[in-house]
């Protein structure tokens, strides 16, 4: 018999309270209804020892149904994992992760900087979303914790402060990432290569 995946995953929700400018969401605002509810499908397939991976266009934790999943995985046996902006990472839900069977969680800062921070997700709140990760990083934790920059001509020269930063949080891991190609996005918001390369070898 063919063994069942180690991952499955699913995507919950459009809906965000981030409007990025490298982001190809056309849902932010307004998700459409939804047609498919992944609870009943995915309970009978979930087994101890899987991993399900919770995603989505928009933000995971707002999405109603998040506690729910969670819930399920604590119920099966199963780990689970997310990535969020960090603005709804309350405390509450501090609480709520640390006591569950959590595998990996990605926050996806994208600067530090406040003005470029606002300027690539056109939301202020940065301060917020540093608070969260301070408060959740000064606790003990048993998932990897990893953090996200989206490289672009606006915070390109942050890469080696970014990368401090995740080491004096303990974070497990610190990911800059490329511009998605499949995205258009504005020509003065892809860096210079050489650029990048300098501040990154520097």
């Amino acid at each position: 018999m063919r063994p069942l995946p180690r991952h499955i995953g699913i995507w919950v929700t459009s809906a965000c309270n981030q409007d990025c400018v490298f982001c190809g969401n056309p849902y932010r605002d307004n998700p459409p209804a939804d047609v498919f509810d992944p609870l009943p499908a995915i309970m009978p397939a979930l087994r101890e020892g899987m991993i399900l991976d919770i995603s989505g266009r928009g933000e995971v934790l707002l999405d109603p149904r998040f506690r729910d999943l969670v819930a399920l995985c604590r119920r099966v046996g199963c780990r689970y994992s997310f990535s969020t902006n960090g603005i709804a990472l309350t405390p509450e839900i501090h609480d709520l992760i640390l006591s569950s069977p959590l595998a990996v969680l990605n926050v996806s800062v994208n600067s530090l900087n406040p003005a470029a921070h606002l300027a690539l997700t056109r939301r202020a709140a940065m301060p917020l979303v540093l608070a969260h990760m301070d408060a959740l990083c000064a606790r003990p934790r048993g998932f990897l914790l990893t953090v996200s920059m989206v490289v672009t001509a606006i915070n390109y020269a942050e890469m080696p402060a970014f990368v401090r930063w995740g080491a004096r949080h303990r974070v497990d891991a610190v990911r800059l990432l490329p511009l998605a190609p499949s995205l258009p996005v504005p020509a003065d918001l892809v860096p210079d290569p050489a650029a990048v390369a300098g501040v990154l070898w520097a």
